[in-house]
């Protein structure tokens, strides 16, 4: 499992560093400003994405397992489905950026460039859950990163292009290439006998995961768009989305493997195995801890070495940040272990609960407090502590009430 874990990690990392890299890249490049536009464009893709998915990835893992729904039918629904995703985000992404958050302006094209980009990953993401019932393994790895290399490298190529590029332009060729690739790999038969997916089954097998990642998602969204109502700068906005990168250099490659914890531990029927497992890997985040300090010790000259003294500003944020990781590495593995368990409701309630009380610390730093970028970073901080403090409530209630037999 380790073993397995760590190859999977080791490439979806370069998924991780792809986006290292092109926040570098935009913010070396083409400026400070120009990374605000970034963050604030990839925090509405990504919160649609998840609106979009509806935890339907999740609920197809179910479908095919346990319910024997053939791969064809929900193929076919991912291929169609999308389609529903370009009118509806294209709307919404208008209406958002016109009305609400008019901190960056766009053409009536780019609006829809923007929902079939979103539309595209969606239709990435519900396709990757069909695949890792049949491979969980390295290809797994690779198509999982597919999303965030190509807007890595469509960027580059804009750049050389034409430095004055256009995000929903390089989102719209990410999402659609991350498509229809994994769309070829996806090799099914056609069904010749009629099979009825049960729908409510799976959408109410996904449905917690969803409202789990939708308040994930929301957080960036909301906290940039109180920043801006607070006529924070979009170089301030750049400067919080570089620190946060270093929170996400933790969280999206675990985020990815996710789906990997939950396969093997919902197969687990024994408690003490349950148990043994998550302890080993609550081992590793002491690792992880002393890794992150001795970062600490260089990552101002890093920092300035990659990025310039301009962002002086935001070290303070970054430090904080790298210190959290370990915080978002055992919230992460306790709730793959959460939902392996069956607590679906129980986690997305927590998460939900996490990011409310987030937005709440950051609404307080922002209103009452004299504006500090490390404030900020202190009020997501602060909810990852939340979240840690319920997670191990939970779990250690479930584990001391549970201590022999199977699940």
């Amino acid at each position: 499992m380790i073993k397995k874990l760590f190859f999977s990690i080791s490439i979806q990392s370069i998924g991780t560093l792809s986006y290292f890299a092109l926040v570098w890249i935009i913010t070396h490049y083409i400026g400070l400003e120009k990374q605000g536009e970034f963050a604030i464009l990839k925090s509405w893709v990504d919160l649609w994405f998840t609106i979009c998915c509806f935890g339907l990835p999740q609920g197809f893992i179910y479908a095919i397992n346990k319910l024997n729904t053939p791969i064809y039918n929900l193929k076919k629904f991912s291929t169609y489905y999308p389609i529903v995703v370009i009118v509806v985000t294209s709307i919404t992404s208008f209406f958002w950026f016109n009305f609400i958050n008019k901190s960056i302006s766009l053409t009536l094209l780019q609006y829809l460039f923007i929902g079939i980009s979103i539309a595209g990953i969606v239709g990435h993401g519900l396709l990757r859950g069909i695949y890792i019932t049949k491979n969980d393994g390295n290809l797994f790895a690779l198509i999982s990163i597919l999303p965030a290399l190509s807007l890595f490298l469509f960027t580059i190529i804009s750049i050389l292009i034409n430095s004055n590029i256009s995000f929903p332009e390089i989102y719209l060729l990410s999402g659609c290439i991350s498509f229809i690739i994994l769309f070829l790999l996806i090799k099914t038969p056609k069904q010749t006998q009629t099979s009825v997916i049960l729908w409510k089954e799976i959408i109410s097998h996904g449905e917690s995961v969803f409202l789990q990642g939708l308040a994930i998602t929301l957080l960036p969204v909301l906290t940039y768009w109180l920043m801006s109502n607070f006529d924070i700068s979009q170089k301030e906005i750049g400067g919080f989305n570089i620190a946060m990168y270093f929170y996400l250099a933790i969280a999206l490659p675990l985020n990815m493997v996710a789906p990997i914890f939950f396969n093997r531990w919902s197969k687990i029927n024994d408690k003490n195995i349950l148990k043994n497992e998550l302890k080993k890997f609550i081992k590793l985040g002491i690792i992880m801890l002393l890794f992150s300090v001795i970062i600490l010790f260089f990552i101002k000259d890093i920092i300035i070495f990659l990025f310039g003294k301009e962002i002086l500003f935001a070290i303070p944020s970054i430090q904080a940040f790298i210190l959290s990781g370990v915080l978002i590495y055992l919230n992460n593995i306790f709730s793959c272990m959460n939902m392996s368990i069956g607590k679906f409701k129980q986690n997305a309630k927590l998460f939900i609960s996490k990011n409310i009380f987030t937005v709440l610390f950051v609404f307080i730093a922002l209103k009452f407090f004299k504006y500090n970028l490390i404030n900020i970073t202190y009020s997501w901080i602060l909810g990852d502590i939340l979240l840690l403090c319920m997670m191990s409530f939970y779990i250690s209630h479930y584990f001391r009430n549970n201590k022999r037999g199977s699940i």
